[in-house]
């Protein structure tokens, strides 16, 4: 039988520990919120991300929710430091990782990359080798100045270089090298 108090003392000890004491996410000191199907503790803003990925994450509070054994015990046993050892394994060196001051966007999109889509596993080679190409290009929707409709735009990036090069022009016969 769960013990609200004893759990709730053991989930308050945790989040004091080494790499507990920081949003697995995006470094926000004192989390308040873990999720608990992944097993990190997270700062009040990523906890809603979170949540906006229910088949993959699932949070609580560790100060007001109520807490089953299990789910502390699964706490115990993973934590931030163990999750990202999983979850950010094959993270490339260049790869920016948002801060806690960043804007949402960079967040959301960290999070799902680490645990909807899963891209620093390692468990799928496409993602690596899309982040370590020398030259990558794709399309982006920009939107435009005069009539505000959505302008299709291609940009590259290259590793090589360290450039970006982005084209205004639906022409990018001047792309292949």
């Amino acid at each position: 039988m769960a013990s609200q108090g004893r759990n709730n003392r053991i989930l308050l000890d945790l989040v004091q520990q080494a790499g507990n004491d920081l949003c697995a996410d995006c470094a926000a000191p004192e989390p308040d919120w873990a999720s608990y199907t992944l097993g990190v503790f997270v700062c009040l803003n990523c906890s809603g991300m979170h949540r906006n990925l229910p088949s993959v994450s699932r949070v609580k509070s560790i100060r007001l929710d109520y807490w089953e054994d299990s789910l502390v015990q699964f706490m115990q046993q993973m934590g931030n430091t163990a999750a990202k050892a999983v979850f950010e394994k094959c993270v490339p060196s260049f790869y920016y990782r948002p801060r806690h001051h960043d804007c949402i966007v960079l967040k959301d999109q960290w999070i799902r990359a680490k645990y909807e889509r899963r891209e620093f596993t390692g468990e799928r080679n496409d993602f690596l080798q899309t982040y370590n190409q020398d030259l990558f290009e794709s399309t982006l929707w920009k939107k435009g100045k005069d009539n505000k409709q959505y302008l299709k735009r291609t940009f590259q990036l290259s590793q090589r270089d360290f450039t970006l090069r982005y084209f205004t022009k639906e022409d990018v016969s001047s792309l292949k090298r």
